[in-house]
């Protein structure tokens, strides 16, 4: 046999001695062990020869807190960042951060059933994106995880993307319901925008929605929302100061009658570098498990072009994506444009590029209605002009009273005349609420409600054929054909009745009844055979906005005239 052959043969057999490759994921499948790759001191060799290893030293030499704020807890994440590169073992994570000048008593003290340092471990392997590929000598990502909205993390010291995977959904088992942090418009993970112009007071609701979401004594409504899970809330801070906004969380605490809540933080990101602020609250997130994370305002923390599409989606996917990932939901305050001439506001959307809205899951909008300097009260009308779940919420009036060391957040019934244009109300109600006002014709009912000439018309030819009319012809002004509510029609169907917060059931129109419905009832008692059919057309254009629905809510109407005629 040659020599050729010999060494040949040997290394044949080197290779099929070594252990085959598995991969490292953290989403459930298995992670390699030590005995898989490099053992401890391979690793700290590996570690001091990298690209950060200066940054290595001054953790694991030295104990240097000062990078991370003097924030230990902080400072054992940046470690544990470099070190799950090298290996994904959580015993062999745990031997090598006992090993360096980080190493305190604390972290032998209990915290969920564990260690405080085993926690921490388990806590930074649950955000893995690249590893080091011990068979290449290289650098390999992992696949993406199915148990957060965003699939896998990038890792920070290493800056890279995760791989794209392909699932099979008949594989997924039944899917998880969606979560709402605040129902209807906050959903857990996802993005919510708050944006208005100046003196709207947005910063104080969002601030507000803050301390709600971090109480502990009972508060559990925002803008007449349910605040369904509570825990610790970081308001990051690039606009005021650590005073200021102390001030006005006093206050508004006294406005809901509540202490101020032990798990409301501050950071402060006035003159830092936004990469230093946003990396220590994503420290905070993952070492409190954050509810949520306010942050005032995207236009001064963004510091980039904001009407290029391209810098709004990094600054998403820099510093707003890592906070979900680590299991915050943002809560984003923003500005709008000045209003131009002809321009609605409904129109508005948050300064610069469309993306600051595509990239969010719910928008809320601010509008400024009025202010009363006798009372100090300020009313903002609120509108959700975008939501990827589900239908839009109502338009909420809301009123800010100020007083000494006191804010008071309450709602009120938004008025008729500032509903007529809102899309998320019946084409018909909107059409009787104008005609409440005044008669009108098609043009003028089409720039009142924003609905289009023919849905219009299709309407007022089924509002003037419903048993009694609610509609009827009036004229002409001009060469248009005038409009108005049906003189023998109960008024309220053009009060501000119809358009305000109405009836969801009939259950609960017949339990606080409009001015209208006793004089319907008397007339309906006098002739039930004539006079039931209009009722249930009445009920039916109230509460579901259509008068020729009748036959939805008309068993309902019999029961409650039958338990009606029993008492």
């Amino acid at each position: 046999m040659s020599e050729i052959q010999k060494h040949l043969d040997r290394l044949a057999a080197r290779l099929r001695e070594q252990p085959q490759p598995k991969n490292a994921s953290s989403n459930g499948h298995s992670r390699p062990t030590s005995a898989d790759i490099g053992d401890d001191d391979v690793i700290i060799q590996k570690c001091r020869g990298a690209e950060n290893a200066a940054k290595f030293a001054d953790l694991f030499d030295h104990g240097d807190t000062s990078g991370n704020g003097g924030d230990a807890s902080g400072t054992d994440f940046a470690l544990l960042g470099i070190l799950k590169f090298y290996t994904q073992d959580p015993d062999q994570l745990e031997r090598l951060m006992r090993r360096s000048r980080l190493a305190r008593p604390k972290w032998d003290e209990k915290r969920a059933g564990r260690s405080w340092l085993r926690y921490s471990v388990d806590k930074a392997l649950k955000d893995v994106a690249e590893v080091y590929d011990w068979g290449r000598q290289g650098s390999r990502p992992l696949v993406s995880s199915l148990h957060s909205p965003l699939g896998g993390a990038s890792d920070d010291e290493n800056n890279a993307s995760p791989e794209i995977e392909v699932v099979w959904f008949s594989e997924l088992g039944e899917p998880k319901e969606r979560e709402h942090l605040i129902e209807k418009s906050g959903v857990k993970g996802y993005p919510m925008v708050a944006f208005g112009a100046g003196g709207v007071a947005k910063s104080f609701a969002m601030l507000g929605a803050g301390i709600v979401i971090a109480s502990a004594s009972g508060v559990d409504h925002w803008l007449g929302l349910r605040v369904l899970e509570h825990g610790c809330v970081l308001y990051l801070d690039f606009e005021l100061d650590v005073e200021e906004q102390h001030r006005r969380v006093r206050d508004l605490c006294a406005g809901m009658g509540i202490p101020i809540p032990k798990k409301l933080a501050y950071l402060s990101g006035v003159g830092i570098d936004p990469e230093k602020a946003f990396k220590k609250a994503r420290a905070f997130v993952e070492h409190y498990e954050a509810k949520a994370v306010v942050i005032d305002s995207m236009g001064l923390a963004m510091q980039g072009d904001m009407e290029k599409g391209k810098e709004v989606l990094a600054f998403h996917g820099r510093y707003i994506n890592p906070l979900r990932r680590a299991g915050a939901t943002p809560f984003i305050v923003d500005h709008e444009g000045k209003l131009q001439t002809g321009e609605k506001h409904k129109h508005k959307t948050p300064f610069g590029s469309a993306y600051k809205a595509w990239a969010s899951r719910s928008v809320l909008q601010f509008i400024f209605e009025e202010y009363r300097e006798e009372a100090s009260e300020l009313d903002i009308s609120v509108r959700q002009t975008k939501t990827n779940f589900g239908p839009k919420i109502e338009p909420i009036g809301l009123r800010f009273t100020f007083e000494e060391k006191k804010v008071s957040m309450k709602t009120y019934d938004l008025p008729a005349e500032e509903l007529l244009d809102e899309e998320s109300k019946p084409v018909a109600g909107r059409i009787l609420a104008a005609l409440g006002i005044e008669p009108a014709t098609v043009a003028e009912l089409e720039r009142l409600t924003s609905a289009a000439q023919g849905t219009i018309y299709n309407n007022l030819s089924r509002l003037m054929k419903t048993d009694p009319p609610q509609v009827e012809e009036a004229g002409y002004k001009g060469r248009s054909k005038l409009y108005r509510l049906f003189s023998s029609s109960p008024e309220p169907l053009g009060d501000d009745e119809v358009m305000k917060t109405s009836p969801t059931t009939v259950a609960s129109l017949f339990a606080n009844p409009p001015g209208w419905l006793p004089t319907q009832l008397e007339k309906y008692r006098e002739n039930p055979e004539q006079h039931f059919k209009p009722l249930c057309a009445t009920v039916a254009a109230v509460v579901l906005g259509d008068s020729l629905r009748a036959g939805e809510v008309r068993e309902e109407v019999e029961r409650i005239l039958e338990e009606g005629a029993q008492d």
